[in-house]
């Protein structure tokens, strides 16, 4: 506010809260101010004395001048919070101080001696104390005013006290406003066996609490104290002989002496839980473990797991009494089930089967209801409603949280009272939960309790029925009957108090609150993306605001929220419908919700316009760049053909030239080759031996052979290698020439495909065609003077041929074999066969007939 000195209050028909202070007007909506002043807003003068509203909701707002004593109206109108002046005034005076305030037929508020009390039938109830006013010497009431909640607002010269008086329907024990304060407030177990509703009944009426290292006693309004020196104690246990009391040690308690017999009994850990097992045994529930302790003998055993894969049980909170299911201990890492003094089952997240698998990693209490129904509290889930009967445990499984109204997931203790309603403890606050229609009422501090936190292992139902719970400030006690009447169903306005958009072009945020109350829309255009909303449920109660908001038009569902901010983002274009729920105090949905029409414009590249642009840019785009790119392409494609062509011709004068040089070289090599047959045959002119002439001759034939492939190279203009068909025929002309002074005539005829043969393998097979023919030309005109020879060439595979060569005549004589013959001519055969990685055969088939197999020089590269 902008003053302290308030002097003035009214509440609107929104809901809001305004107060006139000496520097001002002040609107608040439960969480932050909203000031207006002369200087800013247009007010006619800054100390306002008095607020109204007119027929047509306008505020009415009286300031006046301190010196004449003279007022002002002004006129706001609520829903654009315009400010105007008023056609009239009048003289207002000066209120004077109040000291007293009716609240209803039977209260009335004062203000006496310093402090402020409620007097109820003759009754004083304290509500400030003079200590708690103390700083407070020259406190002047000047009005009040009472809300439609039942609030009272005190105006005073230190500013506005909120005063809310309803019965408290809550009893607390053990808290720090009584004149017993232990160390250790916080209430880990309690029992009692008194009937409070019965006012016939004259037994002690007695609670029993444990609370740090004290065990305390209430009884008849005054509290007994039994302090454990060194021990913290965490649980009790009644039974019909004995009470006891665990925590570092177990003890047992004699209630007459409120004193300890014997000795303490230690199991290793902190004892949390306690429960008769028979007589004179009872199990003790650790952080360490389960034990069966035998108070006759003073001895106690561990219990044993009946399966290896059962975890080992984590602090123990409580024993529970099952129907079908016997007695099981409720831990926090499961629930395990005890039968003849042995754990024999186990339900939890550690365990192997899909029927005994929980989803619930840390479990605070188990409940067992007359139905057979199994509730789980939780921490930091919930709820959980675990019908455990069922043959599809899983799909038993229910779970109730924040989103069904509890006031917080993390649960502590649950108990039934006798209407079907569960009550449950939290880490804020208690709740009710109706079992059949499944609504929850929420309790807090400010409904009675003494605490909103509460204690993980501490509750207990009394025999008449009344329900306690501890917390870590004491105990709340209370019958749950009584609570559930004074429940009320509000319906509190829910206001929007700022909205704010986000510019890009501006880099903030602008208000548009008048644009949602003008047209009860927003509109986002391009550029504004982050939409901030600002709320307040105007029940004026302090406590964490609870939300869910929806917006339709969006896929999902409604989304938990705390606080009184809205932060939406990334909203693509279209129409959505902003809903926002608020929850009670009480844990329900507020009746009343906020509804925000919010319309996000389509950015301009979005707009048909745009895109018809954008698809003519892009044509002519694409067509310049079709063109331009083949403008260049054809210079290129013309520029690279010349080049090529250039390239080409300098390639083909190369490769003319290279030819015309190897052309030259066979042909140098054939002549020289003719030049020394002429030397042989001048030498043979005048050789006058027939041996040696016809040795003579055979060399001329060999090297004619030789000659005859280069003649081909060079003449056919086939470099690579000679066409063998051809140069077989020329090559039996060649060797009747040579022969023809023998007189004998060889007819030929050759079966050869159009084969080029490479020079490497046409020489080799040149030379042994060479001994093949002067062999038929020596040996095979014996008996005839016409010889036929054949030659015929097969590709076997690919590179791989067979070279057969077959004349008419007689044949190798008997005496002769081919593999082992030692002619010159035989040996050239085999060794040139064999240079070809191939090999010389022969046979008689109706005249002589030799096989040569060779490869080409490719696949002998390879091989």
């Amino acid at each position: 506010m902008p003053a302290n000195s308030v002097t003035c209050a009214i509440q609107d028909k929104d809901g809001f809260m305004w107060f006139g202070t000496e520097k001002g007007l002040s609107r608040y909506n439960g969480k932050n101010f909203t000031n207006y002043s002369k200087e800013k807003n247009g007010l006619s003068g800054d100390k306002i004395i008095q607020l109204s509203l007119d027929d047509s909701n306008r505020l009415v707002i009286v300031s006046v001048d301190m010196v004449t004593f003279l007022a002002q109206a002004n006129l706001m109108d609520l829903r654009t919070y315009t400010i105007s002046t008023a056609k009239s005034t009048s003289n207002f005076a000066v209120l004077k101080p109040l000291l007293n305030w009716k609240t209803n037929e039977n209260s009335n508020l004062k203000y006496q001696e310093n402090s402020i009390a409620l007097y109820l039938e003759n009754k004083r109830i304290e509500i400030y104390s003079k200590e708690e006013l103390s700083n407070l010497p020259t406190l002047v009431f000047s009005g009040n005013y009472f809300d439609q909640y039942g609030n009272n607002w005190l105006c005073s010269n230190f500013g506005v006290f909120e005063i809310r008086c309803k019965k408290n329907l809550f009893d607390n024990y053990f808290n720090s406003n009584q004149p017993t304060k232990p160390f250790n407030k916080q209430v880990r177990n309690i029992y009692t066996e008194a009937d409070f509703k019965n006012e016939n009944d004259k037994s002690d009426k007695r609670i029993y609490a444990c609370m740090g290292n004290k065990f305390l006693i209430q009884k008849n309004n005054k509290v007994e104290t039994v302090t454990i020196k060194d021990c913290f104690v965490y649980s009790l246990l009644k039974t019909s002989e004995k009470f006891y009391v665990g925590g570092s040690v177990l003890l047992v308690l004699d209630l007459e002496k409120l004193a300890f017999e014997g000795e303490a009994k230690t199991f290793g850990g902190e004892i949390w839980a306690l429960h008769p097992a028979s007589p004179h045994t009872i199990y003790v529930g650790t952080n360490v473990g389960i034990f069966l302790y035998n108070d006759s003998t003073r001895k106690s055993e561990q219990l044993k797991a009946s399966h290896y894969s059962f975890p080992l049980t984590s602090i123990v909170y409580r024993f529970v009494q099952t129907r079908k299911h016997g007695l099981i201990v409720v831990a926090q890492n499961g629930l395990f089930q005890i039968k003849n003094n042995t754990i024999v089952d186990y339900y939890g997240p550690g365990a192997l089967g899909a029927d005994h698998k929980l989803p619930i990693d840390d479990i605070y209490d188990m409940y067992e209801d007359k139905e057979g129904i199994c509730w789980i509290a939780s921490k930091g889930n919930g709820l959980y409603r675990w019908n455990w009967a069922a043959a599809d445990k899983k799909g038993a499984l229910e779970n109730f949280s924040l989103q069904a109204g509890l006031p917080s997931n993390i649960l502590c203790r649950i108990e039934e009272d006798d209407n079907n309603n569960l009550w449950v403890s939290t880490y804020n606050g208690l709740f009710s939960f109706n079992k059949k229609n499944r609504q929850v009422y929420s309790f807090s501090k400010a409904d009675g309790i003494i605490n909103n936190e509460f204690d993980r292992a501490s509750s207990f139902k009394g025999p008449d029925g009344r329900m306690y719970f501890g917390t870590i400030n004491g105990l709340t006690a209370f019958y749950p009957v009584e609570v559930l009447k004074s429940v009320i169903i509000d319906s509190v306005p829910f206001e929007v108090t700022m909205i704010n958009k986000y510019s890009a072009a501006k880099n903030d945020f602008e208000p548009c609150i008048n644009e949602y109350r003008s047209n009860n829309k927003i509109v986002i255009h391009p550029g504004e993306g982050l939409l901030t909303v600002e709320f307040s449920l105007l029940d004026f109660q302090e406590r964490p605001q609870v939300y869910q908001y929806n917006i339709q038009g969006l896929p999902g569902k409604w989304k938990l929220g705390e606080g009184n901010t809205l932060n939406i983002n990334s909203l693509s274009y279209g129409e959505f419908n902003l809903r926002i729920q608020a929850r009670l105090a009480n844990g329900q949905w507020n009746p009343v919700e906020i509804e925000i029409a919010i319309v996000v414009l389509k950015p301009y590249y979005f707009k048909p316009w745009f895109i018809i642009l954008c698809i003519i840019a892009l044509a002519a785009l694409t067509r310049w760049y079709i063109t331009s790119k083949t403008n260049k392409l054809l210079r290129s494609k013309i520029r690279l053909e010349s080049l090529v062509q250039t390239r080409t011709n300098s390639l083909s004068r190369a490769l003319h030239d290279k030819d015309l040089l190897i052309k030259e070289v066979h042909h140098r090599v054939k002549n020289n080759l003719q030049v020394i047959i002429s030397l042989l045959n001048l030498q043979n002119d005048k050789i006058t031996d027939d041996t040696m002439k016809l040795s003579i001759l055979e060399s001329q034939s060999r090297i004619g052979s030789i000659a005859l492939i280069h003649q081909n190279l060079y003449q056919h203009g086939q470099l690579d290698g000679i066409r063998f068909d051809e140069f077989v025929i020329n090559l039996g002309k060649q060797l009747d020439d040579f022969y023809k002074e023998l007189h004998r005539e060889i007819l030929l005829e050759t079966h050869i495909v159009n084969t080029c043969i490479d020079i490497d393998t046409a020489v080799p097979l040149g030379l042994i065609l060479n001994e093949l023919f002067s062999n038929t030309y020596k040996h095979a005109f014996k008996n005839t003077s016409n010889i036929k020879v054949t030659v015929s060439m097969q590709e076997i595979s690919k590179g791989e041929y067979n070279l057969i060569f077959h004349d008419s005549g007689p044949g190798l004589s008997e005496e002769l074999r081919f593999s082992n013959a030692h002619t010159l001519g035989m040996e050239l055969i085999r060794g040139l066969a064999k240079q070809l990685h191939g090999k010389a055969s022969y046979q008689y088939k109706e005249g002589g007939e030799f096989t040569i197999s060779f490869k080409d020089s490719l696949t002998r590269k390879n091989a």
